[in-house]
């Protein structure tokens, strides 16, 4: 990684300063992609701790929630292997607000979306898919924090970095979307299911390792510990799951969908 360190005179851990980046194919809010003249190979994501914080109820410290997010993006590369070319970084921007920052590589290519229909792509989105599936079944077993948004073909760039000439799929969205509520593995199920359903057709073959691994967690018991609140929203995304399965059209995502931390 680039030089990029601290700069005490604006108080960003940055040296130079941070512009908007506009660059295309990552998924982002305006504003929270930036880019740095120093590090021209990198796309840096500020995520203010403040609205982290109200996100999860003052349950983590800045560092705390920063060492989790950086523990389970290493954990999805290493034990999974999703290209997740990020480092994470505590600092401030120079309004003094604590910040987040993720610092991404740069990927020169097209997220799922754009990506042409062709052998070698198909195969590699529906290796692809396989494995988020299965990242989700181990979840479901082992518990604990996970990762929750990191399913969407939008999140995904298939490229190269400016190194590396050779196409693979990477990671760059990076927001701190952390949970260990049970429920939530239904949810994510569901939303997979559905993204799933639409490469399918794009690239007109059925995913079937992702779909066994789907199988495998819709055949179980409801797991333990779910609350009478979350039951309804659980037993509408196992039904969209099943649908899923049996080639079957989804509905979309409704309003009870549970969609905060609480």
């Amino acid at each position: 990684m680039e030089d990029i360190g601290p700069n005490k005179k604006e108080g960003t851990p940055f040296l130079g300063i941070l512009k908007e980046s506009k660059v295309s194919g990552y998924s982002g809010e305006k504003g929270k992609l930036n880019k740095l003249a120093e590090a021209p190979g990198k796309i840096i994501r500020a995520e203010k701790f403040s609205e982290l914080n109200e996100i999860y109820q003052n349950r983590f410290g800045i560092l705390e929630l920063a060492q989790i997010a950086k523990k389970l993006y290493q954990e999805l590369e290493e034990s999974y292997g999703i290209l997740v070319p990020a480092d994470f970084i505590v600092g401030k921007n120079e309004e003094g607000e604590e910040i987040i920052y993720s610092v991404v590589d740069k990927i020169e290519g097209q997220n799922f979306f754009g990506v042409k229909n062709n052998q070698e792509i198909a195969e590699k989105v529906e290796a692809h898919y396989a494995t988020l599936a299965k990242y989700l079944l181990d979840k479901s077993i082992s518990g604990g924090f996970y990762l929750d948004d990191i399913y969407g073909p939008e999140q995904y760039v298939y490229g190269h970095t400016a190194e590396a000439q050779q196409n693979e799929i990477y990671l760059v969205d990076t927001d701190i979307f952390i949970t260990d509520r049970k429920a939530f593995v239904y949810r994510d199920f569901s939303l997979l299911a559905k993204y799933i359903a639409g490469r399918e057709k794009y690239f007109n073959s059925e995913f079937n390792d992702a779909r066994r691994y789907i199988a495998e967690f819709a055949s179980k018991p409801l797991m333990p510990g779910l609350t009478d609140g979350e039951l309804q929203s659980v037993r509408w995304n196992l039904e969209e799951i099943k649908k899923f399965l049996n080639n079957e059209n989804l509905d979309t995502v409704p309003s009870s969908a549970i969609t905060s931390f609480e």
